[in-house]
C-alpha cells in the first residue's frame, strides 16, 4: 500500500508540475500577442481602431521590446529603436509626434523597405536572420513620414454602406499577403503606416 501511495503521489505532483508549466508557458504570452492571437489581418486592424490611445502605445512598446532583443540587429537600428520605445514610454502628448516622425524618418533611411514594413507597419513578430530581407531603401515610406507630425487620430469615419474600412497604405499588399488592394473604402484617420498612427486610404 505504501508503494501504491508513493507513485500515486509522484503521479500527482508530475501533473501538478506539468499543470504549472503550462501556466507560466501561458503567461509568456504578452498583451500584444494576446490581441493577434486568432485574429486575420482585417480583424487586427478593425480591433486596433477601437483601442484608447494607452492600449495601442502598449502593444507598439511591446513591439519594440521585441526589435530591441534581436540578436545581432545594426546597432544603428538597435539605438534608433531604443530612442523610440523611450519616447513612447514617456508619451504625453500630440507634441512628441515631431520626436517620432525624426526618429521615423533616421529609420527608414538605413532600414530597407520591406524590413521597415515589418518592423514599423506590423504588430507581428520580425524575424532577422543576420541580414535584411532586401536593400531598396524607401523613398515613398521617407517622404510619407512629412506627414506623421499631423496626423488626425479621432476615430474612424462612419462606414458607408457597402464599404469596408481601409486597412492599409504603404503597407498593402505586402504585409497582408493579398494580390490586390484598392481604395474602394473609407478612409481612416488611424491604423496604418509607421506605427499605425496614420491613415488608412487602401483596402487589402
Amino acid at each position: 500500500m505504501k508503494k501504491l501511495a508513493i507513485i500515486i503521489m509522484s503521479l500527482f505532483v508530475l501533473f501538478s508540475c506539468d499543470s504549472n508549466l503550462s501556466d507560466i508557458e501561458q503567461s509568456k504570452k504578452s498583451s500584444r500577442e494576446e490581441f493577434l492571437q486568432g485574429k486575420s489581418y482585417g480583424e487586427i486592424k478593425e480591433s486596433y481602431l477601437k483601442l484608447e490611445e494607452k492600449q495601442k502605445i502598449s502593444l507598439w512598446i511591446d513591439k519594440l521590446s521585441q526589435l530591441e532583443n534581436i540578436e545581432n540587429l545594426p546597432n544603428p537600428q538597435i539605438e534608433l529603436i531604443q530612442n523610440l520605445k523611450y519616447v513612447l514610454i514617456n508619451y504625453k502628448s500630440t507634441k512628441d509626434l515631431s520626436k517620432i516622425q525624426e526618429i521615423a524618418i533616421k529609420l527608414a533611411q538605413i532600414t530597407p523597405e520591406n524590413d521597415f514594413i515589418e518592423m514599423f507597419g506590423s504588430l507581428n513578430n520580425y524575424n532577422y536572420e543576420g541580414k535584411f530581407k532586401d536593400t531598396t531603401i524607401s523613398t515613398r515610406i521617407i517622404n510619407d513620414l512629412a506627414s506623421l507630425s499631423n496626423p488626425n487620430i479621432n476615430a474612424p469615419k462612419s462606414l458607408e454602406k457597402g464599404k469596408p474600412n481601409c486597412n492599409c497604405k504603404w503597407t498593402c499588399g505586402f504585409m497582408s499577403n493579398y494580390n490586390s488592394q484598392g481604395s474602394n473604402c473609407i478612409q481612416t484617420s488611424t491604423g496604418c503606416g509607421f506605427l499605425w498612427l496614420q491613415e488608412c486610404n487602401e483596402h487589402a
